[in-house]
């Protein structure tokens, strides 16, 4: 199965599916951002569940930047990455001055999204943006190997 997820329906599609994760969620994204503005609740929804799921045993891991490793680096990202982390969600950026701008998210090593959503309010609800889902063995494989290799690279912050 590949699906077409453009614009808001990526959201949707990714809420669903880590609510339904029982071993793994493995996520990069170059900006992750978690507000509480009237724009960003839907978003919350998400990060919502990730942590619970976190909270239940579910191994949580994010790949992403942190300011330092460049100026256009978000300022969103430290305060999401402290969320995460104080809620049982490893956190790792790439070394040196490496950025991650892939968007993957793989879920219990079965089903991937990938394409140019970034974790951000706007990303999730005004840019044009386009990501696929899919449960193909092959592709998700080679996306896990590809994250799993990123994540061996990277620093734990």
């Amino acid at each position: 199965m590949l699906e077409l997820l453009p614009d808001e329906k990526y959201l949707k599609a990714i809420t669903n599916a880590i609510s339904k994760a029982e071993k793994c969620i493995d996520i990069m994204a170059f900006k992750v951002e978690m507000t509480h503005s009237k724009r960003g609740r839907k978003l919350l929804d998400f990060w919502a569940i990730l942590i619970n799921k976190a909270h239940q045993g579910v191994k949580v891991r994010m790949i992403t930047n942190q300011k330092g490793n460049g100026s256009h680096i978000p300022n969103s990202n430290l305060y999401a990455m402290n969320e995460l982390k104080k809620n049982g969600v490893e956190v790792r950026t790439l070394p040196g001055t490496r950025i991650c701008h892939a968007k993957v998210i793989v879920i219990d090593n079965f089903k991937t999204f990938v394409g140019s959503h970034n974790l951000s309010v706007r990303s999730c609800a005004n840019n044009l943006e386009a990501s696929v889902m899919t449960d193909d063995t092959i592709l998700t494989s080679w996306l896990n190997e590809f994250y799993n290799k990123a994540w061996d690279r990277a620093t734990k912050i």
